[in-house]
């Protein structure tokens, strides 16, 4: 693997997935809000860094040389993967003091990537595609 493609392609998912676990680490979050305020705007943001680390992953498994040429296949992939790492953040997040680990987040962060997956496959976002195919 040349130099250039670990940076471009692989380091923005590995930086990104260390956030979130540094984030998940954090034992008393800022609240946003009051109420019903800090609960939406605190789920938009895993819907937010999950989409975002099923675009870094999706990258990272379409310049894997014996992936899939199939697009699908290969989102399938960067969502599965994603979503592990979504279900072991939440399982760390159950040893930090003041934090607790849901299967609803989980759901959250799912919901987060399927939005991106559909976005992308859509072609919906020109932005995001150039962001993954480079086009």
């Amino acid at each position: 693997m040349k130099f250039k493609t670990f940076l471009s392609v692989y380091l923005p998912a590995l930086l990104w997935m260390a956030l979130i676990f540094y984030i998940s680490s954090i034992p008393h979050l800022l609240q946003v809000g009051h109420g019903i305020w800090d609960f939406i705007a605190k789920k938009l943001a895993h819907m937010l860094e999950y989409g975002i680390l099923f675009i870094l992953l999706l990258r990272v498994f379409i310049h894997i040389k014996n992936s899939s040429n199939n697009f699908l296949i290969t989102a399938r992939k960067a969502l599965v993967f994603s979503l592990l790492y979504a279900i072991s953040d939440e399982y760390h997040q159950s040893f930090v003091f003041g934090r607790h680990a849901t299967w609803r987040d989980v759901g959250v962060d799912l919901m987060g990537m399927l939005i991106v997956l559909f976005l992308v496959n859509s072609k919906k976002i020109r932005l995001l595609n150039k962001l993954i195919f480079n086009k």
